[in-house]
Formats: structure tokens, sequence, C-alpha cells
């Protein structure tokens, strides 16, 4: 057995190996697939799931329950059909998740993982030209709640965790939940400090609107930073309820 899984033991935790995808946050993961573990969450909602790196790395911490992914981007979600393949708990859905239903216009950069429905700032730009350089398509777009009620409503009765990397439309897809908002037992959420994209909320205003949800911080881990100012650009926001 690996040094660290020697480690990790005590905590129910072992790490398998990713072959060539690249492992989504580590120090995170680790808190989160023991959080998950504590409070026997049963299905795990991924939000802006790119090309796989958060399940993958879910499972290669040893989380073995239901992961449902979400990815507009064509591209990205057919490599997500094949990296879920052969893992039966594992869905994979080709929408954005949001606070409505229907379709919405959708910025797309050559970086798939800096994809959103939000237009970049000049800073943004500065800190990832190729935001600047983003195509515009058209992708569907649907409420986390009313998708679960009509296609899942098995998990409601199920702890939850609700995974948000959608690049400044956190907050809109976390509001498309509010009717499960009861069943989740924990979020995870990419706040910025410095704005790469427009019309995203101050990042303490953020953070209020989840702890007044009834969330409470588990993990705060700095994402990125300006090489120019040292300041924080984001972070990841782990969050759980008491």
């Amino acid at each position: 057995m690996k040094l660290h899984n020697v480690l990790l033991k005590p905590f129910g935790i072992e790490i398998q190996g990713l072959g060539k995808m690249k492992r989504f946050r580590e120090p995170v993961i680790f808190q989160l697939v023991n959080l998950l573990r504590k409070r026997q969450v049963k299905t795990v909602v991924d939000a802006g799931a790119n090309v796989g790196q958060f399940a993958r790395s879910l499972r290669a911490y040893g989380y073995q329950g239901r992961i449902l992914s979400f990815e507009p981007v064509p591209d990205c979600y057919a490599t997500l059909v094949r990296e879920s393949a052969g893992d039966d708990a594992w869905t994979v859905h080709n929408f954005a998740l949001g606070d409505q239903d229907g379709d919405i216009e959708f910025n797309l950069p050559g970086l798939t993982d800096m994809a959103s429905i939000r237009d970049a700032t000049a800073f943004g730009v500065k800190m990832c030209g190729s935001l600047g350089e983003a195509k515009k398509i058209t992708v569907p777009i649907k409420r986390l709640d009313r998708w679960l009620e009509e296609h899942q409503p098995g998990v409601l009765a199920e702890p939850i965790f609700l995974k948000m990397d959608t690049q400044g439309y956190d907050l809109e897809v976390f509001r498309g939940a509010e009717q499960i908002h009861p069943a989740l037992v924990g979020i995870l959420v990419e706040i910025a400090v410095l704005h790469l994209y427009q019309g995203v909320p101050a990042w303490m205003e953020m953070l209020k609107i989840f702890q007044d949800s009834g969330f409470e911080p588990v993990e705060f881990k700095t994402i990125s930073r300006d090489q120019d100012s040292t300041l924080m650009v984001e972070f990841d926001c782990l969050m759980a309820r008491p």
C-alpha cells in the first residue's frame, strides 16, 4: 500500500490511480470525500463537469455513490461520455444548470474549462487571453430542482451534495435548486474575489447568501492569484450544514 493510502486509511479513504486524467483540486477533494462519508451522501451533483476531472477525482478518493454530471459544451460532453463508460453510478447530461428552463447563449473560449454563460471582464481577458476570443453558442439550460423531480425523484429522499464550477454562474445554479435545498447537506462553490466574468456578486455577498441558506465553512482553498498584485483571484469554498 502506498504511503498516502496508509496515512488516509483511518479516514476510510483510499486513492486510486487516475491515469492521464488531471485531478480536481486535491486538498478540497480530501475534505469533501471525508464529508461525504460522514454525512452518508448517496448523490453528488457535478454542475459544470467539463471533461470529468471532479468525478474522476471523487472515484480516485474512494467515493462510490451516484454522480450526476452536467456539461453543456458538446465536445466536453463527448469526453464525459467516454470517461464515464463502465461506471453505472456515474451519469452525464448535456445541458447547463441555472435558474431557468430553455436555451441560453454561452461563451466558448479555446480553454473549455473557462467557458461561461457570462461575458468576460477586462481583467478576465488579462488573466486568460482565450476569454477574449470566445465564440458564442446556444445551449439548453434547466433548473436542477425541476429536472430531479421529473427524472430522478428517488434521490430527493437521500442526502445530496452540490458541486458548482460554472465560471460565474454558480449562484444561478444554486437558486435553480431552491426546491431541493432541504436535501442538500453540503456545497462546493468557486468564489471570485477579483472578477473574471461580468455580473458576479462580491465574494462576501456570495458567502452571506450561502450562510443564510444554512451552510457553514468547512474549507477555503486558493485557486488562482494575480501575480502583479499578489491578490487572490478565486478560491474554492466547501460548506456544509452544521
